[in-house]
């Protein structure tokens, strides 16, 4: 009150003054015209309370989602950080928010998001039952927030796709192909004991003569083409799968002994 009374003038101190003369009160009607004449209208020292007690409660969007939504889904990153930006942006309490959930106070509106993140994780969520936001002028904007506890919601797992051709398709585990190998074995020894390189050479000749008898017969029941390659004195498929041929048709010379497969 001193530092008002300094500015005013010696007519308007002189006024004040005349008024206590004879025990005379101050007449509060004429103090506030002159307090007002001076500094102009002066502002209260308390704000007036918001109307809207459900302040930052409710989903208002991707910037305010509202405390209600993130209770139901805390482990949403994008709601979360939604809702810190708009609890530190409070247009009354410029991020200075005491929160008090379930009696337990919080000072900081992260503390409070890293409580109920935690709870989430051990599969407690929670419902609001009694929500009350107080824009104090003097003090801290406060929260208070009564809530039961329930189980939280299973989120929605991606669907994993087996088949198209998605981007996001879970591709499944592909069964290892069974190894194929020469279907022909080889034969048991016979007259015909000479299995030189030469010798088989002129057989896989022989075979190669006829497309019936120069191919290669997989145990998977495909085949193979020969070609002017595999005649090269060692035997392989080819040179197998033409002597068994010739061996069931009893055509030929049949080979004298077992010989080492090289392919």
């Amino acid at each position: 009150m001193k530092h008002i009374l300094n500015n005013l003038t010696e007519q308007e101190k002189q006024a004040i003054l005349e008024q206590h003369k004879g025990g005379m009160k101050v007449v509060n009607e004429n103090f506030s015209k002159l307090i007002k004449a001076t500094l102009g209208d002066a502002k209260p020292l308390v704000s007036e309370q918001s109307d809207d007690q459900n302040t930052h409660r409710y989903d208002k969007g991707e910037q305010s989602p509202g405390i209600e939504k993130f209770l139901s889904n805390p482990s949403d990153e994008k709601i979360s950080t939604g809702l810190l930006k708009q609890l530190r942006n409070d247009p009354f309490g410029k991020g200075k928010i005491v929160i008090i959930f379930n009696g337990e106070k919080f000072k900081e509106p992260g503390s409070f998001l890293f409580k109920i993140q935690s709870d989430s994780k051990a599969g407690k969520c929670y419902e609001i039952t009694n929500y009350d936001y107080n824009n104090r002028f003097i003090l801290n904007t406060q929260i208070k927030i009564t809530a039961n506890g329930v189980e939280c919601k299973k989120q929605n797992s991606p669907v994993k796709i087996t088949g198209g051709t998605g981007n996001n398709q879970t591709k499944p585990t592909p069964t290892p192909k069974p190894k194929k190998f020469c279907k022909a074995k080889l034969l048991k020894p016979n007259s015909f004991a000479d299995v030189s390189p030469n010798r088989i050479k002129q057989l896989q000749q022989f075979c190669s003569r006829n497309k019936k008898l120069w191919f290669k017969q997989y145990s998977d029941g495909t085949t193979g083409v020969c070609t002017s390659k595999d005649i090269d004195g060692k035997i392989g498929c080819c040179t197998l799968t033409c002597m068994e041929i010739l061996e069931r048709k009893k055509v030929g010379p049949p080979p004298s002994s077992s010989p080492t497969v090289n392919n």
